[in-house]
């Protein structure tokens, strides 16, 4: 009876622990440049327990990491020029991230803005102390002409012993790599034996891939690796390099060069057995301005690649023999601002095994893939399916290094969504005649008793809202002393307790 308790407290505990360093999510959502920031902190270790509004000192420009104790409590975080602790305040030496000509000449030398560029930064644990966190970064090297910018790979450390155990940068921006990388694809993972980090950042104007180890003897440069890709300038800086949960893969998207997908060793940090995947076979002949951002993200089980592209969301299937037997498109952009065109870019996973995308704009609402793991369509992608207490900054999702990836659930899909905003699912709207003139029938569905009509404009506002009473069908909307152009009609039951509302876009001639 003894070993059977001890047996049973051991799956318990063994069951319910898990890492937590990626709890901590923070995003601006105050872009006019007034100080201090307003930002919204989601804390993924609470029970819908977000989002906690926040005086920031400074704002978020897709540089955005923060790292939290093993059980999820914030401990630091940066915007790519600044290291700020757990109250808010800028940490001793913590507020010369990246400094370079670049920011006075950009005019961002005081940090207010925050510092650009998805996928430039990584806070990772230091496995021969366990209060210090090395931060990776990279640098906007100006040489004198916006031509001739280059991205220098540095590293810096918090001691979070020092100044009252709120943190100390204790030093910075030492250059790790001084040669040319790309802008974004800065990736790390913990090795095979758990504790050790590798750190991955591919060249620019090369085919190599920089590989570091960092483990108790420091930070060790290992032997470049061929990726088989050539990182181009002007090329190479609108997408992202993530490996999967399970430690297994790599994949780089970028729109010009396509995806690319690597078996990937977390016991020697060699990639292997790669495979290019083509979502656009015209992309790399287009020219350097049809650029377009996106990024890729992997679903929990490491199955899928979810390739989010301005106008397109695609999932490939890695399972296949030939990844391109694989790719499906899941949706195409609806063409909705709030108050900006919200097109797909930055992808992440989150704790709850849902992948949030948001846009190159700040907007006010995310997408959201609800069943990742799931093949086609039934992985649930709802379109503005997550609405935010205000407008986010521009591509404000973290991409944190992998954590967890020894353990049997890489996430965590009972957490309580802590966004604490209604998720909308979307449904077919039936209008007729479209395109007309203005004057359009809306036939509500047999499921609609009652609730509200509204009429978004192309630049995002309401330009009409009514209440829709029970048995009113259909419902005549009338728009014709309005410019033309593409419009929504949207339809929300009252009440809204099954989280459905219905729209279609109209042409209004």
């Amino acid at each position: 009876m003894k070993y059977a308790l001890l047996l049973l407290f051991f799956f318990i505990y063994t069951s319910t622990y898990a890492q937590k360093e990626d709890y901590a999510w923070l995003i601006d959502i105050n872009r006019d440049g007034n100080l201090p920031a307003q930002g919204l902190l989601y804390d993924w270790s609470l029970d819908n327990g977000g989002p906690i509004e926040l005086d920031i000192p400074y704002g978020i420009f897709a540089n955005n990491a923060s790292i939290c104790d093993k059980d999820g409590n914030l401990l630091f975080w940066s915007n790519g020029c600044a290291v700020i602790n757990r109250d808010q305040e800028v940490m001793p030496n913590g507020d010369t991230l990246n400094w370079d000509a670049f920011r006075e000449v950009i005019g961002w030398s005081d940090c207010e803005l925050g510092y650009p560029g998805v996928q430039n930064i990584k806070i990772i644990p230091d496995p021969a102390y366990e209060d210090g966190f090395y931060i990776f970064h990279k640098a906007w090297k100006y040489n004198g002409q916006f031509e001739d910018i280059t991205f220098e790979l540095r590293h810096s450390y918090v001691d979070m012993q020092l100044d009252g155990v709120m943190g100390d940068v204790v030093y910075y921006d030492s250059v790790l790599y001084e040669g040319r990388t790309t802008l974004s694809n800065l990736e790390a993972i913990n090795t095979a034996n758990g504790e050790d980090w590798w750190l991955l950042q591919p060249k620019q104007e090369d085919s190599l891939l920089l590989i570091y180890r960092v483990s108790e003897e420091g930070i060790e440069q290992l032997p470049s690796q061929n990726a088989s890709v050539y990182f181009a300038d002007n090329r190479s800086g609108g997408g992202t390099m993530r490996i999967s949960p399970g430690g297994t893969k790599l994949a780089y998207y970028e729109y010009f060069l396509n995806l690319h997908v690597y078996d990937f060793d977390r016991s020697t940090g060699q990639i292997s057995n790669h495979q290019k995947v083509t979502l656009f076979d015209d992309a790399e002949d287009m020219p350097n301005s049809a650029f377009r951002f996106g990024s890729v993200e992997w679903s929990p089980n490491s199955r899928f690649m979810y390739v989010a592209v301005r106008d397109s969301l695609f999932q490939v299937d890695s399972w296949e023999e030939d990844m391109n037997s694989g790719i499906r498109l899941i949706d195409v952009y609806d063409g909705t601002s709030n108050p900006f065109p919200n097109t797909f870019y930055v992808a992440s996973l989150a704790p709850d095994c849902k992948i949030y995308i948001c846009s190159t704009n700040g907007n006010r609402t995310y997408h959201v893939i609800h069943n990742p793991d799931e093949l086609g369509t039934a992985c649930n992608f709802v379109q503005n399916g997550l609405q935010l207490p205000q407008n986010a900054g521009s591509a404000n999702l973290p991409l944190f290094p992998r954590f967890r990836v020894d353990e049997e659930e890489k996430c965590d899909p009972t957490i309580t969504s802590v966004f604490g905003q209604l998720v909308f699912y979307r449904r077919d709207l039936q209008v007729y005649p479209n395109p007309s003139n203005g004057r359009y029938t809306v036939e509500a569905p047999e499921t609609f008793r009652s609730g509200w009509l509204a009429v978004i404009s192309p630049n995002g506002s309401i330009i009409d809202q009514h209440k829709v009473a029970s048995g009113a069908r259909p419902v005549t909307v009338d728009i014709t002393n309005h410019p033309a152009g593409l419009y929504h009609i949207e339809l929300y039951p009252k009440g809204r307790q099954d989280k459905v509302f219905w729209s279609e876009k109209v042409v209004k001639q």
